[in-house]
């Protein structure tokens, strides 16, 4: 290189860091208002405030970017969800951002579907393509399938969607949100997803939630953890865990209790009784009234210690003794998780453990022991007025729309098809063959950064622009006691052959004729800040609507003062309280006959979730925290069972359900009980790149069309298999022995 080069080389870099990061006028990349404490510089770089989208929790960040390249994510310290703190998904954002097997180009297929059989044409051409089949869908089925239904770019297909005469948005995911939202209906009359505070609990009761690794959001949890444990400098707040895996979560806890699967609902009853007895016996009770007092000693009646240690496997003395704990560490609270909620009687047990909540809530405000109230009421109508706004009914996360959209394309009845960064073949339970109804979809249009299992069945792909490159907004999925808008913005220059998903579905829909008033992605943002501008009374008054705008991307969003956000501690509402006589828990119910011996208990990791970034060597790398694993999926199997059976670490197992099976190496994990095994989520691509693609065993290959009652999503709890040796063997990738790091039989089950 000539020096003459070298200085215009040097010139452009220059020029991209004066401009901002994305290469447009200065204003439009706003940098953090407050550096870090270690202080920030040109030369450290410029912290730039978005959100965080490699899950759906909608933490704030700060990207330190150098140069116009982004080097390094942070937490915002000042936004509510995740309090400064960022997890280990959230800092692979990097590495995907700059991921080489990124999509530069718009793909046209060339083969049959079911294999990404494609050729690169300009965007133009692409949505062209996408344009003409709008024009001729109006009213022959239509859907979108989406990774999330709080974004604005949500919002700009929901719009396209009813003008071609569709309501067919989902959201399919396993996480129970159908089941919490049907739940927080019956407790508090409210269809919205319940929110724990746990930072100023003395008790926390965990049923089977594993919260600080795959909660709705983990990393408000952990930070809400930690201010549990230190934040009384007289008494540390106490965690319990009740459920079949040591997770994470409960390894964090004070004490583990094992307990038969699909029976937390009767626990949560059970401890019903037994805080209401005593809570009777020590005069605790006398601000109900008699009549109810009747009610409730009714219908807590049958569930007594003896009557729920049968279900449940948990000694009657230690109900009781939980429920005296969560009397004497008031305010105390109980969460339930996956345990509770992915089982065939999940509804019903969820409004069990609501009403042992709203029960303990009540004797802790007769007793003045609330440390902080409910969000005031008006609090609750912005933050639903806000998702109002993005337009997406609740009802795109119910996995009945889902399986009409596959219902329907199986039929051929579904002339256009669009995805959302989304890959339903891989996240899907097999048995529900996502990927043969897509084939048969008219015209499938992926809006995806890279090929993946669901873009081998697209007709076109469309480079979608990553995060870090784009302007959009979410409405956090609940409140965290606040309502939170949270604004996204690029802190890099966009990469070339890339588009926004939300100016990529504007600019096809203008081409076909839908008008929608807005200009791009970006102005949809700023109309959403502009509507809601006079209730965000925490901005200040004289402000303009520029600095309004440059107000909340400095800041990351909005979000009250947490002062003015709560009602006086002095006055706490009354305590709604569920019908409990109509909470009727059935036993639970289970796919496989006497042939299948096996629970399957499937969970999430830190790193992989359900796989959205398995492509990432930095998340591949990254060791399950209980099992130290990685680069591989793995069964886990009770050491006592592993005796019986003669099977050793690194054999390689079939398990195999009523629905499918799968071939995984078998890891031999004292923390699991002796008559279930335990896979991941998120291994098992068929198509994700290089690094994913044929790396471990999907288990939604074990898992069927199996509804819970009064809901439909799958109750993926209840499955049970029948696992064998292959006689192969597959070596399996550790950080360190277990023998040297605990004592199998402390928490052997």
């Amino acid at each position: 290189m000539d020096r003459r080069t070298f200085m215009k080389l040097g010139g452009a870099v220059a020029a991209a860091g004066m401009t901002g990061a994305c290469g447009q006028a200065a204003q439009k990349i706003i940098p953090y208002a407050i550096p870090p404490n270690d202080g920030v510089n040109p030369v450290e770089g410029w912290f730039y405030s978005t959100t965080c989208r490699m899950c759906d929790a909608g933490c704030g960040i700060m990207v330190r970017t150098v140069e116009g390249r982004a080097k390094k994510v942070e937490g915002n310290p000042d936004h509510p969800i995740n309090r400064g703190g960022v997890c280990a998904r959230g800092q692979a954002a990097v590495q995907q951002y700059y991921h080489p097997e990124r999509l530069k180009t718009a793909l046209k297929r060339t083969g049959a579907k079911g294999n990404n059989s494609f050729t690169p044409i300009p965007i133009d051409e692409a949505l062209n393509l996408l344009a003409e089949r709008m024009k001729t869908a109006r009213g022959k089925g239509s859907f979108v399938i989406a990774s999330d239904a709080n974004d604005v770019t949500s919002a700009i297909a929901w719009k396209i969607l009813g003008v071609l005469g569709s309501t067919d948005f989902a959201v399919p995911a396993l996480n129970g949100r159908e089941k919490h939202v049907r739940s927080m209906a019956f407790a508090k009359g409210l269809g919205t997803l319940p929110y724990y505070d746990i930072s100023q609990l003395g008790f926390l009761l965990l049923l089977g939630a594993d919260i600080l690794e795959s909660g709705f959001s983990p990393v408000h949890y952990a930070g809400a953890y930690g201010e549990m444990r230190r934040g009384n400098p007289v008494r540390r707040g106490r965690m319990v865990y009740v459920g079949r895996r040591m997770s994470m979560t409960a390894a964090s806890a004070d004490r583990f209790i094992a307990a038969n699967p699909g029976s937390l609902g009767f626990l949560s009853m059970g401890l019903s009784h037994e805080v209401f007895r005593i809570a009777g016996d020590n005069g605790l009770l006398k601000k109900i009234p008699v009549s109810l007092k009747e009610k409730w000693k009714s219908a807590l009646g049958d569930y007594t210690p003896q009557m729920v240690m049968e279900k449940t496997a948990v000694p009657a003395k230690v109900i009781t003794g939980l429920a005296r704990e969560l009397l004497e560490q008031m305010p105390s609270q109980a969460i339930p998780g996956d345990d509770v909620v992915c089982h065939s009687n999940g509804v019903d047990s969820l409004n069990a453990a609501a009403f042992l909540n709203a029960l303990l809530k009540q004797i802790a405000r007769d007793g003045n022991l609330l440390k902080k109230p409910d969000l005031p009421e008006e609090d609750i109508s912005f933050y639903l007025r806000m998702k109002g706004f993005i337009g997406v009914p609740e009802a795109s996360h119910d996995y009945a729309v889902f399986r009409k959209i596959l219902r329907q394309s199986a039929k051929g009845q579904t002339a256009l098809g669009m995805i959302i960064d989304a890959n339903p073949v891989h996240t899907a339970p097999r048995s529900l063959k996502t990927a043969e109804a897509l084939a048969k979809t008219g015209f499938l249009a992926c809006f995806s950064s890279f090929l993946n299992d669901t873009t081998r069945f697209a007709d076109v792909v469309i480079p979608a622009a990553h995060f870090l490159e784009s302007w959009s907004a979410q409405i956090g999925d609940y409140p965290v006691g606040l309502p939170v808008l949270s604004t996204i913005q690029p802190v890099v220059k966009p990469a070339v052959g890339v588009i926004q998903t939300g100016d990529a579905l504007i600019q096809a829909a203008s081409k076909a004729g839908i008008k929608l008033d807005v200009k791009n992605q970006e102005e949809v943002v700023k109309s959403l800040v502009k509507r809601f501008r006079p209730e965000m009374y925490s901005i200040p008054r004289k402000l303009d609507a520029n600095g309004v705008w440059e107000y909340c991307l400095r800041n990351g969003g909005w979000w009250p003062e947490p002062d003015k956000s709560k009602l006086s501690p002095r006055y706490v509402p009354p305590v709604q309280m569920p019908a409990v006589e109509k909470i009727k828990i059935a036993n639970p119910k289970y796919a496989g006959g006497k042939d299948y011996g096996f629970n399957l208990h499937l969970y999430k990791t830190v790193n992989m979730g359900y796989g959205e970034a398995v492509n990432l060597p930095w998340l591949l790398e990254m060791p399950e925290p209980m099992t130290t694993l990685s680069w591989d999926s793995w069964v886990e199997i009770n050491p006592k069972t592993a005796v019986k059976l003669g099977i050793d670490n690194g054999d390689v197992l079939k398990i195999e359900s009523p629905f499918g099976s799968v071939e995984a190496p078998a890891f031999i994990y004292p923390g699991i009980a002796p008559n279930t095994v335990a896979m991941p989520f998120g291994w098992g691509h068929e198509s994700f790149g290089r690094h994913a693609s044929g790396r471990g065993a999907n288990p939604m290959a074990l898992l069927g069309d199996f509804p819970a009652e009064n809901s439909d999503e799958p109750a993926w709890r209840a499955v049970k298999v029948k696992i064998g040796k292959t006689g192969k063997k597959r070596k399996m990738v550790r950080e360190g022995n277990p023998e040297g790091e605990y004592e199998a039989e402390v928490f052997q089950l």
